[in-house]
């Protein structure tokens, strides 16, 4: 296991922590994703936090396709700045960030969701600080997924 994925699975576990009881926490098909949802009737929202752009369509865009076409308002955090990662050497980090965040817009619009938010925190050197755990718990606080 990369050392990244383990400090990702480290702020997701912590987040199911702090929220157990208040969310149904479910796992997608891979442990780097988790979905925080309300099951009430009346107020259907849900949110997904994952570490990279496209992590989430691996993971559980299948899940996050019925849960919008039932109605629920998703909205997904993705914490990196997809920067890295790319094999044309032609391309700066800025660039494939720009890309990378329209595609995962996109990807969006596809799927149904509310919200597609980037926390923005550099792509792989992401660690699990107190920097990224408020930023993570104020994108719950802020789309309120309860």
């Amino acid at each position: 296991m990369s050392l990244l994925k383990s400090n990702i699975e480290s702020i997701l576990q912590i987040i199911s922590i702090i929220y157990r009881g208040v969310y149904d926490v479910i796992y997608g098909c891979s442990t780097k994703e988790f979905i925080f949802m309300n099951t009430s009737k009346t107020n259907k929202s849900a949110m997904v936090v994952v570490a990279h752009a496209d992590d989430a369509e691996y993971g559980c865009s299948g899940s996050v396709a019925k849960l919008c076409a039932e109605g629920y308002q998703v909205v997904y955090v993705l914490c990196t700045d997809g920067s890295k990662g790319s094999n044309d050497l032609t391309i700066s980090p800025k660039e494939l960030s720009t890309i990378r965040k329209q595609e995962q817009i996109e990807a969006g619009k596809v799927l149904g969701l509310k919200d597609v938010v980037f926390l923005n925190f550099e792509d792989s050197i992401l660690e699990p600080t107190l920097e990224l755990r408020k930023a993570i718990t104020a994108e719950i606080r802020k789309h309120k997924p309860d």
